[in-house]
């Protein structure tokens, strides 16, 4: 059962039968589910309707209205079910009596005071029942807690509850906790309580409303209709109704964080083994590392881009756009501490690289996680210092940020050297918009790269006029869309907005770009480009970073718009690709990922910026960034997947690749060279992969082409 990892001292997970959540009013029920069943029908889950009054969700949840007050002999029934560590919470409105419970606000109760019954009626004396599971499911929700008092009936005057305040200091009140506290711990199950404070300390709640709910949690209508005929009557009902508006949205926001915690099973996982995770991660980078290699061997996300790292264009997709990593922490150093409702983790790492175009690059980085009590990160700060003898000292920090299990989430990079390169990005999505109906995606960026390399446009263009030149960006995009069939099916159209710049690079005995290729369109101006984009992509990958089976499609078509002076002109392009993975092997252990892709475009004056790019870590791995460019580019990938040996280090095992792969690709200028293969550039290779499931994969990946010979790349994350 997918909720706290760590719900009490003694446990180190939850009962694996599902959750057993109560309502005293069907009105409750209502308002809680309006949150909760748009999340579980996201995810592909079924609601099934047993009884009136019960609903359920197989192997998650089951849900039971139970009328006000304690139990009676009608609870019997499913009360004789309860087995010792099961899970039940009790949710529902609540009157607030202390200032600080008002209207709306949620408060999962750390104890609850009962007062004690004498002849029938409530003496002042009252006893107190400490209720642990719920503190600490409220601090994983990041709901506040607070604490209740049970009674036999409503406490609807301003100074009842002023007095019910002075004598227990708790700050809500209702008529079910108490009793229902002593039931469920006497049959040794974890008892959760959370309310929606439905009328402050200063609000009066008729006590007539009490007369109105039947003992099965539903409205009478008779005593309603009653109701209605007393003006008197009737007006309070209309100021009830009105004012418990925000009541219901703070039920149903409960509702919606109760579903996204229990389908994140698979996500949430023991601090511990978080920490564990995170420094195998660190140590499997640091091997790869020792080689030489074209990325940093630092553990986080590289910034999520359609179009790739600074100098690259748009056939090197750094991952998937679609995936949310959510990095694993390493094992608690030095540096980490705790509060109730928060870990952090500083963890100081060597930053080392070799690239193909720079050289050897050494600093360090100092990742700073933070994560709820669940383990979930919630954010990541890494400020960094590094040193290349081209680039010069690169100083600067990332900042990531996670909402909703990672459907929602933004970033902010600002990275700056002595000299000219530096790297700023702004980058907001979310996916969880409607309730996962709809999509927002919002970029900022602007870069520049000295170390950017051009050889010429076409498949013939010769490796020997390599060349370099400093690659300026600035861009802003603007994506909306929706999500189709349980987010299998994704429609989106973005707006974006592009202007390059090409000045003299920094790499020594490399000619300057403009120099060599003066009449290349983009070298000896500065393009200014916008872009239209309508596109639609399938998914069904059983996971997006680690994927073993499943098929991702995508296709869009663009209209560009040139704003650049004299050179004004309307271009298109048309994208589609198919990947798909095929678990093979007698026990499924090893994967075939195929992918292929192709892209054409149409117009004049296009800059070679815009147009098609082969070459580097994530297209063709025997070339470096940026080796073939031209109008129209056509991709094929295949490799083998093989899994070589298991490993245990710090608790936390770890999967070995060996991956053989094929290359295959070209860019051509008219699209009737598309089926000529002696254009066709092939570059095998193998590459070496270490997996942590379910988000981690660490690469050395080794391409050869006959041009450039063997040229290595290490990196996070699959090339497809």
């Amino acid at each position: 059962m997918p909720l706290s990892p760590h719900f009490s001292d003694h446990d180190s997970r939850l009962s694996s039968r599902p959750l057993l959540i109560l309502t005293p009013l069907e009105e409750e029920a209502r308002c809680l589910m309006s949150g909760l069943l748009p999340v579980l029908k996201r995810h592909g889950l079924l609601i099934q309707r047993e009884r009136v009054g019960s609903v359920f969700s197989p192997g998650l949840f089951r849900l039971q209205v139970i009328g006000m007050g304690p139990p009676d002999e009608d609870d019997d029934a499913f009360l004789s079910r309860l087995k010792p560590d099961d899970v039940v919470f009790l949710v529902g409105f609540g009157g607030g009596i202390s200032s600080r419970a008002q209207r709306g606000d949620v408060f999962f109760l750390s104890s609850v005071s009962t007062f004690q019954e004498k002849d029938g009626e409530e003496s002042r004396r009252f006893s107190e029942a400490s209720l642990p599971g719920s503190s600490i499911m409220g601090r994983i929700l990041g709901f506040p807690l607070g604490t209740g008092v049970s009674l036999l009936k409503i406490a609807g005057s301003p100074e009842e509850k002023k007095e019910l305040f002075r004598l227990t200091g708790s700050d809500v009140c209702d008529m079910e906790t108490g009793a229902w506290e002593r039931v469920i711990q006497s049959k040794g199950c974890r008892f959760i309580v959370a309310r929606v404070i439905s009328d402050s300390v200063e609000e009066t709640l008729p006590e007539f409303l009490g007369d109105l709910i039947q003992k099965n949690g539903k409205l009478s209508l008779r005593k309603l209709l009653l109701a209605l005929l007393s003006p008197q009557k009737l007006l309070a009902l209309v100021k009830i109704g009105y004012s418990q508006r925000v009541a219901r949205k703070g039920l149903a926001e409960l509702g919606r964080k109760i579903g996204v915690l229990l389908t994140e099973e698979s996500k949430d996982k023991t601090m511990g083994e978080v920490f564990r995770g995170f420094f195998l991660g660190v140590l499997v980078m640091l091997f790869l590392g020792s080689f030489s290699v074209s990325a940093y061997a630092i553990p986080l996300p590289p910034p999520a881009s359609s179009s790739g790292p600074p100098g690259t264009g748009p056939f090197l997709n750094p991952g998937n756009a679609e995936s949310f990593p959510q990095l694993p922490i390493g094992v608690p150093s030095p540096f980490s501490f705790s509060t109730p409702t928060q870990n952090t983790v500083v963890i100081p790492l060597p930053a080392i690289g070799v690239s193909y175009n720079t050289g050897v690059t050494v600093g360090t980085i100092v990742p700073i996680l933070s994560a709820l009590p669940s383990g979930r990160i919630t954010s990541i700060l890494a400020p960094s210092i590094t040193y290349n003898p081209y680039l010069g000292t690169q100083v600067g920090a990332r900042y990531y940020r996670y909402y909703k299990g990672n459907l929602k989430r933004w970033h902010l990079i600002g990275l700056q050297s002595n000299s000219i390169w530096n790297f700023y990005e702004f980058h907001y999505r979310d996916l969880s918009m409607g309730d996962g109906r709809y999509i927002l995606d919002i970029r900022l960026k602007d870069f520049k790269n000295p170390a950017a390399r051009f050889y010429g446009l076409g498949p013939d263009s010769a490796f020997g006029n390599q060349s370099n030149y400093t690659l300026s960006e600035a861009s802003a995009h603007v994506t909306v869309g929706a999500n189709l069939d349980h987010q299998k099916i994704r429609a989106w159209f973005m707006e974006r907005l592009r202007e390059y710049g090409a000045s003299p690079g920094v790499i020594p005995g490399l000619p300057y770009s403009g120099t060599v290729f003066p009449n290349v369109n983009g070298l000896s101006n500065n393009p200014v480009i916008i872009s239209h984009r309508a596109n639609v992509t399938y998914d069904t990958r059983d996971n997006h970073l680690i994927p073993s089976t499943g098929t991702y499609a995508r296709a869009f078509a663009e209209l560009d718009q040139n704003e650049t002076a004299g050179e004004v002109s309307v271009f298109d392009r048309f994208n589609a690709e198919y990947k798909t993975w095929i678990p093979q092997g007698e026990n499924d252990q090893n994967v075939l990922a195929i992918r292929g892709m192709v892209n054409l475009m149409n117009g004049p004056n296009i800059p070679f910026y815009a147009q098609s790019m082969l070459g580097g870590a994530y297209t063709l791995e025997g070339f470096g960034t940026g080796r073939f460019y031209d109008l129209d580019a056509a991709l094929f990938n295949v490799e083998e997947r093989i899994q070589a040996f298991d490993m245990t280090l710090l608790g936390v095992t770890s999967s070995w690749q060996i991956a053989p792969f094929l290359g295959v690709g070209e860019v051509f200028h008219d699209q009737r060279e598309l089926t000529n293969p002696s254009l066709y550039a092939i570059n095998p290779g193998v590459g070496f992969r270490a997996l942590v499931e379910p988000n981690v994969v660490g690469r050395l990946d080794m391409g050869y082409s006959t041009q450039a010979g063997v040229v290595e790349y290490v990196g996070i994350g699959f090339p497809f």
